[in-house]
């Protein structure tokens, strides 16, 4: 269905392409290391997407062979090495493990397979990546669909069901909560063409497909021609309703409590490493998760490790059982004359920040035993206050200065 002459009636979907790059630079929160483009073409977003993170591996593809071959051409003329391109159908893609998924104008070609499509996003990103999507509504080019179809009837052929997949803004959201997405946006967009002409020829190299190659292919071009030049006398408006989806895989996060860390150590020590500077002081300064001076002795990344084998926990892994985010806690933990569940360290890895992990934790501690709860930051964690405060937990006691000028010790308690 797509070859060469769909890369060169392309102008509408590159713009709207474009719109789809200024929404991920406006959204995207960390550098990207892997990044996947699905239905690809003849490359120009991903060569755009592989300057723009000369750092990442950057891969498009596509099952039009000839597209595949101009993305090539692009690549070499643009002398890039970060970037591959592979004639692939993405429902037997197998690649993982990618920060960002792009695709722009494909999705609704996948008709009836496209529910499954949205689901396979997860496979295939990290947990925290991002997907940005553009595809068709289910108004969109309505009115030149209505014409297509009317002209095939005029020449006795019954046009075959439109089978593109074409859903409301509504039923998109309904069916991507259905999945088990919880953080992502739609934006319906009216697209206002003033050359409508334009739009006119592109939708027959797109979205006009269906129709024409249901007839015989010395006939194709006559009717394209027919059907601009009715178009432009009937003042037929495009009607071109897109969806802009962009947002994040937060499915198949599994939440669970141990006692014993052994099976998880790794991953927990390579968390402890990744946050490691972000605490004050350094998780690598410490020798306990209790200490109440912070410059009595040198720590170490091992010795706060081995202070949390001593310790339960509530863990975040992923559906292959990596751990993404941990709270480590003690029970009966005495301090200000009372017995309290002591929350003792919250990690969560970068990439997966933003996305409700770290509430999800403490929900899940609560879940698992009874208060009251306490844990203790610093006056500059503001995320982490701000989760507290959510919570219900309130300030009970602070030490002025004691990581430092000006960064006090604050005990958030709840019961």
């Amino acid at each position: 269905m797509f070859t060469g002459e769909y890369a060169k009636f392309s102008i509408t979907q590159l713009s709207q392409g474009g719109k789809l790059l200024g929404i991920m630079e406006k959204t995207l929160k960390f550098k990207p290391e892997k990044i996947l483009d699905i239905g690809c073409g003849d490359g120009k977003h991903t060569i755009y997407l592989a300057k723009r993170f000369p750092e990442a591996k950057v891969i498009g593809i596509d099952i039009s062979d000839e597209l595949i071959k101009k993305a090539l051409e692009r690549k070499r003329i643009w002398n890039l090495d970060n970037i591959e391109f592979f004639v692939y159908d993405y429902f037997e893609f197998k690649d993982t493990n990618f920060d960002i998924i792009f695709s722009n104008n494909t999705f609704h070609w996948f008709g009836d397979k496209a529910p499954y499509g949205y689901e396979k996003l997860s496979y295939h990103l990290i947990i925290g990546g991002y997907f940005f999507i553009h595809q068709g509504e289910a108004r969109s080019y309505i009115n030149l669909r209505h014409l297509m179809e009317k002209m095939l009837k005029e020449r006795g052929i019954e046009p075959p069901r439109y089978p593109l997949f074409y859903p409301t803004r509504k039923e998109l959201e309904n069916l991507l909560k259905d999945l088990g997405y919880g953080h992502f946006v739609i934006k319906e967009e009216i697209e206002d063409y003033i050359e409508n002409e334009k739009v006119y020829v592109d939708f027959t190299y797109a979205g006009g497909l269906p129709y024409i190659e249901i007839l015989p292919e010395n006939e194709r071009e006559n009717f394209r021609k027919e059907f601009i030049k009715r178009c432009i006398e009937e003042k037929c408006s495009p009607s071109p309703v897109r969806l802009y989806i962009y947002g994040r895989n937060d499915r198949n996060l599994k939440f669970f409590h141990i006692k014993d860390l052994k099976t998880f150590i790794n991953d927990i020590k390579a968390i402890l490493e990744e946050t490691d500077k972000e605490f004050i002081p350094p998780l690598s300064s410490r020798f306990s998760t209790t200490q109440n001076v912070f410059s009595s002795a040198p720590g170490s990344i091992e010795l706060y490790l081995t202070s949390l084998e001593k310790q339960e926990m509530i863990l975040c892994c992923n559906e292959k059982g990596k751990v993404i985010g941990f709270l480590s806690f003690i029970r009966n933990y005495e301090m200000l004359n009372k017995r309290w569940v002591y929350v003792s360290t919250i990690a969560v890895r970068r990439k997966a920040r933003g996305i409700g992990i770290g509430k999800k934790l403490y929900l899940k501690l609560f879940e698992v035993t009874r208060g009251p709860f306490l844990t203790r930051t610093w006056n500059g964690n503001e995320e982490h206050i701000r989760i507290l405060k959510k919570l219900g937990f309130r300030e009970i006691y602070r030490i002025p200065n004691h990581r430092g000028k000006s960064v006090d010790t604050i005990y958030y308690g709840k019961d």
